[in-house]
């Protein structure tokens, strides 16, 4: 579905990111198409480290969790594993764990 206002993220290699469509949402965080300046198509998963979708505390260790994920994705080099573009931490007291990746159409 597309956003009807276009939300926009700068990171921190200051690339300008627009959301172009809402992929999906889980328990921690959600996914969004994402386009940069050049056109190109990405997926950003968001994931929230202090508090879940419905505003609960989350565990501390989520964080090192979402960190070991993209620590592992970036080892990752096959056709069949989506690359990884760039990760940064976000919002309040860097609340949100960002993951850019290579955007699969299916």
């Amino acid at each position: 579905m597309p956003y009807a206002s276009k939300r926009t993220w700068t990171t921190p290699r200051n690339v300008l990111l627009t959301a172009s469509r809402h992929l999906g949402k889980g328990s921690f965080g959600t996914c969004t198409a994402v386009i940069d300046s050049k056109g190109t198509l990405f997926c950003l998963k968001e994931v929230a480290v202090s508090r879940d979708a419905a505003g609960r505390q989350v565990d501390p260790a989520l964080k090192e969790e979402a960190v070991r994920e993209a620590e592992l994705l970036a080892k990752c080099e096959h056709e069949s594993v989506v690359t990884l573009v760039e990760v940064w931490w976000a919002g309040p007291r860097d609340a949100t764990f960002h993951i850019l990746m290579e955007y699969c159409r299916m």
